[in-house]
């Protein structure tokens, strides 16, 4: 997924705020509704689009949507793999952790994944942290962005990441790891309305997005 074509920054244009949306509305709902306009979409890879989120604009959210013969289930793999990257390197604590875009919340399919967002690095500027994050692969700038002075990986589901924490790649037992995550952190994935984060206008608050350490 390269960070040009879906591009979790914080200067594109974002029109989710002229949608009617209902407060019955399931986050799935939400997210069909932001895809009617083109215009909310930060990007698309080979497995995933990304699209503004419409009520927390601290996060954008990662689709998996099939492209090039690819099938939901692969897709949907790919946020399972930066999910369980993410929660291995908190487990871990350390540089690791330091490097990468924090996720936020993850259906239980993976059919999307919330992940922070943060700006684009500016042309003139290299990634001093490319040496650090070999572990991950693709290091290219198209693959970091900068949050609060830091830069971090936002494309990081890869499986030379997954080598280094020693984590499967397959499918079904990705799934269950997902699911043993979301059970022990209580994630109400029963409630219609998880995945709709809460209302916040300041994307560069750096209270943004808590991460729990436990």
């Amino acid at each position: 997924m390269r960070y040009h074509e879906i591009a979790p920054a914080l200067d594109e244009v974002d029109r989710t705020g002229e949608i009617d949306f209902s407060n019955s509305d399931s986050f799935e709902e939400v997210i069909k509704k932001v895809r009617n306009n083109q215009d909310n979409r930060l990007g698309f890879g080979k497995y995933r689009e990304g699209w503004h989120h419409p009520f927390d604009k601290r996060l954008v959210i990662k689709y998996a949507h099939p492209r090039d013969n690819n099938t939901l289930e692969d897709c949907a793999l790919r946020n399972f793999w930066e999910f369980l990257v993410w929660n291995a390197a908190k487990d871990k604590g350390g540089e690791e952790l330091d490097l990468l875009m924090p996720c936020h919340e993850i259906h239980p399919d993976g059919h999307w994944l919330t992940q922070r967002k943060g700006t684009r690095v500016p042309n003139d500027k290299e990634i001093p942290v490319k040496g650090k994050a070999a572990w991950i692969g693709d290091r290219k700038k198209e693959n970091f962005a900068m949050l609060d002075g830091d830069y971090k990986d936002i494309d990081y589901g890869s499986k030379k990441a997954l080598e280094h924490f020693n984590l499967p790649e397959d499918h079904n037992t990705c799934k269950k790891l997902v699911m043993q995550i979301l059970k022990k952190t209580s994630a109400p994935i029963n409630d219609p309305n998880y995945g709709k984060s809460q209302k916040h206008n300041d994307p560069l608050n750096p209270d943004a997005i808590k991460v729990d350490e436990t």
